[in-house]
């Protein structure tokens, strides 16, 4: 109940405040446009007192109190035609400022809009990115199985010439197993194996477009021989069982591109085991997705 009474007495006062504003308004129009039917009357009745066509009733005036007459006559009508003028001007230009303003913040809103549809547009190419990203990591062990032999692939093992048919002396062979577990195909553009700060390039790949949830096998081939370097350099690592470190750059369909690092760390018996995956963007000098570090002795 208060409060629809508080409403009547607003509404009340706003009519009321509504209705003295017109009143003043009308008030100051009649009364200027008394005061200019009164100065233009004035002003005839002494412009034709001085040419002579009449004369006022009773005393007539002088020919210079006619003149002065015809004179404030005129200015003041010039006076209120000026006041007129500046009354509309000042309308006009307190019109176009608000429509400045209007302008200026229906400007804004568009250019809010389209910051929005440019995150949104944004968003969603990331989005759309992200449903065909690859991720190279390493295999699990015991999920998958050569089709030929029915190894798995998650075991890294040195092998000699012996294993390799047509192989010659000095001449050993290191298959490693990558899987993508990301959404798109990985394509592989460059592989390597590295012992330090000296590497070679993969020998061999089972296949260059990795699907998701499936694995290919790089093949590395390095021989001891003198001459041969940095295969030599490769080779003794290998035998010696140094840490190595297998280098993958692969892209998506599209134009974007990725680097994946295995640390891998001696087992024994030939054996390596895979001690840390890193995933790189490309050019990038920080992972943005690392395992911690397994041990080798795992």
């Amino acid at each position: 109940m208060s409060d629809r009474l508080l409403n009547l007495v607003f509404n009340s006062a706003s009519v009321l405040v509504t209705l003295v504003r017109a009143l003043l308004v009308l008030i100051l129009t009649l009364a200027y446009l008394g005061v200019l039917f009164a100065t233009v009357v004035v002003t005839i009745w002494a412009l034709l007192g001085l040419v002579g066509a009449s004369s006022p009733p009773g005393q007539g005036l002088a020919s210079s109190d006619l003149s002065g007459m015809v004179v404030g006559g005129a200015t003041l009508l010039l006076a209120l035609i000026t006041g007129v003028l500046v009354f509309f001007t000042w309308r006009t230009l307190r019109q176009g400022q608000q429509e400045l303003v209007t302008a200026d913040r229906a400007l804004r809103i568009s250019l809010d809009q389209a910051q929005a549809a440019e995150k949104q547009a944004a968003l969603a190419a990331e989005t759309l990115a992200a449903s065909w990203r690859p991720m190279l990591v390493d295999v699990p062990r015991g999920r998958y199985s050569e089709p030929e032999s029915g190894e798995d692939p998650s075991v890294i093992r040195r092998r000699n010439a012996q294993d390799d048919k047509g192989g010659g002396p000095g001449l050993l062979r290191l298959p490693v197993a990558v899987r993508n577990v990301g959404s798109g195909v990985a394509v592989i553009h460059k592989a390597a194996l590295a012992v330090g700060t000296v590497s070679m390039p993969v020998d061999a790949m089972s296949s260059s477009f990795v699907a998701p949830q499936e694995y290919a096998r790089l093949t590395f081939r390095a021989h001891n021989r003198e001459g041969d370097e940095p295969e030599r350099a490769v080779a003794e690592g290998i035998l010696n069982g140094r840490p190595l470190r297998v280098v993958v750059e692969y892209a998506d369909q599209g134009e974007e591109r990725w680097r994946t690092e295995l640390d891998l760390g001696y087992q024994d018996a030939g054996r390596w085991v895979v001690d840390r995956v890193s995933v790189y963007e490309a050019g990038a000098g920080t992972p943005f997705a690392v395992t911690q570090p397994r041990g080798s002795g795992a």
